[in-house]
């Protein structure tokens, strides 16, 4: 998927693309390790309120889910609420992803149910950004929790990631081209069995 940025009526809005951000991993279906590229796409997911992540690559398109970062002071965070533009004076000073997922894992983009064993190794994060109305000064990055759960909605999640991805530093954000904010980490392997996994975001505002 790709997180976009906005401006309307002097608010800068940021919202994701899809068929562009991405999470990769490696992943054991029985039959060997192959790398798995997931991508964000609009839809909301069966049994929750996350949006989805599929192993096919949708065609790049503008979301729904983003943020109105005009309004909002520097340095502040914001989880994203799927399918929604999370408003200005929603972002504080605490920093996000602070905890599980939450209201059936609306913070969340969710690839399952799945059957198999991820390898241990590096997981790579990535959201694009775009300015729509207007470019200019929209700093900021994403930022990423990694989560399992044998349930849809995310409940009962044990985490992945031993801390905060930390996404690379988007700034001046065009309007004609995409800018990616990326992550990696190194994630202990596990086994699923019929279970979900739940990339979970989170913007941060830095000018």
């Amino acid at each position: 998927m790709a997180d976009h940025l906005l401006t309307q009526d002097n608010a800068s809005r940021l919202l994701l693309e899809n068929g562009t951000d991405l999470l990769i991993t490696e992943y054991d279906f029985g039959t060997g390790g192959s790398v798995v590229t997931l991508y964000c796409n609009d839809g909301i997911v069966s049994g929750g309120n996350a949006g989805t992540l599929q192993t096919s690559q949708p065609t790049a398109s503008t979301s729904t889910t983003g943020w109105t970062v005009g309004g909002a002071a520097n340095n502040t965070f914001s989880r994203q609420t799927y399918n929604a533009e999370v408003p200005g004076a929603n972002f504080t000073s605490t920093s996000q992803p602070s905890g599980a997922p939450v209201n059936s894992a609306q913070d969340c983009w969710r690839y399952g149910p799945s059957t198999g064993t991820f390898s241990a190794g590096t997981w790579y994060s990535s959201l694009s950004v775009i300015a729509v109305t207007s470019g200019g000064v929209q700093d900021g990055r994403a930022r990423f929790r990694l989560w399992r759960s044998d349930n849809a909605d995310g409940t009962g999640a044990t985490e992945l990631t031993p801390s905060v991805m930390v996404g690379s530093l988007v700034t001046n954000v065009s309007t004609t081209v995409a800018q990616s904010s990326s992550a990696s980490m190194e994630l202990s392997g596990f086994t699923m069995n019929n279970g979900y996994i739940f990339m979970q975001v989170a913007w941060e505002r830095l000018g």
